[in-house]
């Protein structure tokens, strides 16, 4: 059976998902990731209790998220990141499992620590798929940013397939997510793995000064690099 955190959750107060992208979108922010395992979840989860809602849809408040990162031929996208270039771009679809039809074409781009997000959303029979819509989107946004074309050709290269939990601060510009349960495919090889026995831990927030910084700390827990 696979770990949870379900278990963990019991005592927040609950915001709805209209609420969170009303008061907390941070399209433009500072992303902050922690690699932890499941006792340290539960230790941050009981820290962030009484500060932060949860998400909640309808009655449920963890997520199945499936993740499709595009690449060129050659990763060029995944060794801006890996190499700690200045500018990276994270680009993918993500369709959101719970919901019959709720997905999005996304471009995430990183310009040393502060991260710009732009997305539509799409329909889930595009999910893994740079259709001309998402061609046209990709580049616009990227020429609107850099000041030229990009010169990168992109298809689907990596699936990502996880469980997710938001929290959401009540008096501060911070939102975090808990993902656990991955399970990873390589799409050009067919190549599969499955990582049960970590959490990533992610803050997204307007300063690196934030709530689950301060936990972090004291628990001597450092940021994934």
């Amino acid at each position: 059976m696979k770990p949870t955190l379900a278990h963990s959750l019991n005592g927040f107060d609950n915001i709805t998902l209209d609420q969170l992208n009303s008061t907390m979108s941070l399209m433009e922010r500072v992303d902050t990731k922690y690699v932890i395992n499941y006792v340290q979840a539960d230790d941050l989860i009981q820290a962030l209790k009484d500060k932060f809602f949860i998400l909640q849809i309808k009655d449920k408040v963890v997520f199945q998220y499936d993740n499709i990162y595009m690449d060129t031929e050659n990763s060029d996208l995944f060794y801006e990141h890996e190499n700690g270039h200045e500018m990276r771009n994270k680009v993918r679809t993500r369709n959101y499992a719970d919901s019959a039809d709720l997905c999005f074409f996304e471009y995430k781009h990183k310009m040393n620590k502060v991260t710009r997000k732009f997305r539509y959303k799409c329909p889930v029979a595009d999910h893994g798929t740079m259709t001309d819509d998402a061609e046209g989107f990709f580049t616009g946004v990227y020429e609107s940013l850099n000041g030229e074309t990009p010169a990168y050709k992109l298809s689907a290269s990596l699936a990502t397939r996880y469980q997710r939990i938001t929290l959401c601060a009540k008096d501060s510009g911070e939102k975090v997510t808990i993902d656990f349960g991955f399970e990873f495919e390589d799409i050009r090889s067919g190549i599969t793995h499955n990582l049960d026995e970590i959490v990533i831990v992610e803050s997204k927030s307007n300063s690196e000064h934030c709530s689950t910084g301060i936990v972090m700390r004291k628990m001597k827990i450092r940021q994934a690099k």
